[in-house]
């Protein structure tokens, strides 16, 4: 039983993209679960032999959890956020949590930001081209 949901999506011409979302464990000491969950989910994508996949949702991780994550399932991960921004889009798209700007829990609380969520792509055949936070606009 795997925290998501996910299916299969064929294009006219033939191309089979797997798509999935998840949710994960939160607390920084759920890394190592994390890391397993997200290891299994990434497994099963992979076995559905499509040309792409994207696996996207409320990862809960850590900076320090990137490098590990992208090699999971044989590697080649890749953060959308890292690959399709640029300097000037960064900085801008960079907090998914971000209570100084998006007052989630009240704006008595304690503020700040982290990049909680995330995107990966895996794919030989396509590349990525935009990212963007469509919730802050």
């Amino acid at each position: 039983q795997l925290p998501a949901v996910a299916g299969t999506i064929t294009l006219k011409n033939g191309t089979r993209i797997a798509i999935a979302s998840l949710h994960l464990p939160h607390t920084k000491e759920a890394a190592p679960f994390r890391e397993v969950l997200c290891g299994a989910i990434m497994e099963q994508l992979t076995s559905q032999n499509c040309d792409g996949i994207i696996l996207t949702g409320d990862f809960n991780m850590r900076g320090f959890e990137d490098k590990t994550t992208e090699k999971l399932c044989g590697g080649k991960w890749k953060d959308a956020w890292k690959e399709a921004t640029n300097t000037k889009t960064a900085k801008e798209t960079k907090f998914t949590w971000n209570s100084r700007v998006n007052m989630y829990h009240g704006p008595e609380n304690f503020q700040w930001t982290c990049r909680l969520d995330r995107c990966y792509v895996k794919s030989e055949k396509g590349t990525l081209k935009h990212f963007d936070l469509i919730g802050n606009q």
